[in-house]
């Protein structure tokens, strides 16, 4: 017997969203119109998301201005190699969504690597990167790979904001 999915309670995951954001574009770091941003699924429902119990979560959710999330062949869902490769879109055979890191926009010039919480909270797991160290395909700007040791390393050099908020 399967388990059902519990219903989400849009509300809540949305106020967390637009919290854990700061009103920010979570890929493109622009300001995001607090009724109008887009709830963007990084296991979508078409990648094997729809029976998963992780799928209307906050580690699978980013906050996303609706042109950056499906605004053509740049977007999220449009440029999916670049999608795949900074943890904005999760293949299906990754098992937890929370153990995949995500580059996420800190302003419209900086990014940071985090993996996401599910109460809303970010760790960091990388310092600061320009938008030009990203661009360039720099070694810092690469998914890293996590490990225990590296989350605690992590922890120790960029400190966090508290994964159970």
């Amino acid at each position: 017997m399967t388990s059902k999915r519990p219903a989400p309670n849009w509300t809540d995951l949305r106020k967390a969203l637009w919290e854990r954001s700061q009103g920010l574009c979570e890929v493109s770091g622009r300001p995001l119109y607090r009724e109008g941003f887009d709830a963007h699924h990084r296991r979508n429902k078409g990648m094997g998301g729809t029976s998963r119990l992780d799928t209307d979560t906050l580690p699978n959710l980013l906050a996303l201005d609706p042109m950056i999330h499906n605004g053509g062949p740049r977007s999220v869902h449009g440029a999916r190699i670049s999608s795949d490769r900074f943890g904005w879109l999760v293949p299906k055979n990754i098992n937890s969504v929370s153990s995949r890191p995500v580059l996420l926009a800190t302003s419209m010039k900086v990014r940071r690597w985090a993996l996401l919480g599910d109460k809303g909270g970010r760790l960091w797991l990388s310092r600061p990167l320009s938008f030009e160290e990203v661009l360039a395909e720099d070694d810092a700007a690469l998914m890293p790979e996590v490990t225990v040791d590296f989350v605690a390393r992590a922890v120790e050099a960029f400190g966090w904001e508290s994964l159970s908020r």
